[in-house]
């Protein structure tokens, strides 16, 4: 088969290079022939595809790696554009990586767990939290809200939702081969400590921090990563302040 720009369907866009690792082991056909590219496009891209279930169809995925030391807004923004520009047929983009995540009583939110950005209510499924105000002793007040996903992401995740318990499941288990895991893998210790309390040492790990601080979560009964649904908070800064992301749990 010879790749052609109008082939691409989906965007792929990783901020780090870990990610772009990661996504390049669960296409399940890499292309290795080049496209050549228009002037404007400073993107370099891995060429791959995914197989559906049913028969001989799959979907041709163009990844992108945001620049080094330009993680951003911003900088997501240019390749987004330059990637749509680009491929005249593709259908949507996707931004897929890593991130922290905020625990709360009715989200038992893990290590290793997926999140899809979806909207609890008449929202982009988005939080913007560096696009707001910060009020004093009060929680996050979101300004202006994030354009909604495509309604064929939309109707997709629903079906997910729906079938979650008996496809979900075979599907985030078909990723556990060797290739990933030497990339993908649970954590020896999954440590929450109170929603209060602070890292006392930067940059060392959990073991150092204070033990009676502690929260106690039970065992899961499975094994597998959990897919929880809601909002995401995204934006420019690294957020590593416990008051202020518990903050952000109450916008």
């Amino acid at each position: 088969m010879v790749l052609i720009l109008e082939d691409i369907q989906i965007g792929w866009i990783c901020a780090l290079t870990t990610e772009a690792s990661v996504a390049r082991l669960m296409l399940d056909h890499v292309y290795n022939e080049t496209i050549p590219l228009p002037r404007h496009d400073d993107n370099i891209y891995t060429y791959g595809r995914i197989n559906l279930k049913t028969g001989d169809r799959f979907h041709n995925i163009a990844i992108a790696q945001l620049p080094l030391a330009e993680t951003g807004k911003a900088s997501a923004a240019t390749v987004a554009k330059d990637m749509r520009r680009t491929f005249p047929n593709i259908k949507f983009g996707l931004m897929v990586g890593i991130a922290g995540g905020i625990w709360s009583r009715g989200i038992d939110v893990r290590l290793g767990d997926v999140v899809v950005g979806v909207s609890d209510d008449n929202g982009s499924g988005v939080i913007q939290y560096d696009h707001g105000k910060y009020l004093q002793d009060s929680a996050f007040v979101q300004r202006g809200v994030m354009n909604k996903a495509p309604k064929l992401l939309r109707t997709a995740v629903g079906i997910v939702q729906r079938n979650h318990m008996c496809k979900v499941r075979d599907y985030v288990t078909s990723l556990n081969s060797p290739k990933i895991r030497r990339f993908a893998h649970r954590p020896a210790h999954d440590y929450l400590f109170e929603p209060r309390y602070t890292h006392k040492v930067k940059g060392r790990s959990c073991r150092y921090c204070a033990s009676d601080r502690l929260r106690n979560r039970p065992k899961r009964s499975f094994t597998y990563p959990a897919i929880h649904y809601g909002p995401i908070a995204s934006g420019d800064a690294v957020i590593k302040d416990v008051l202020l992301r518990g903050r952000l749990l109450s916008a």
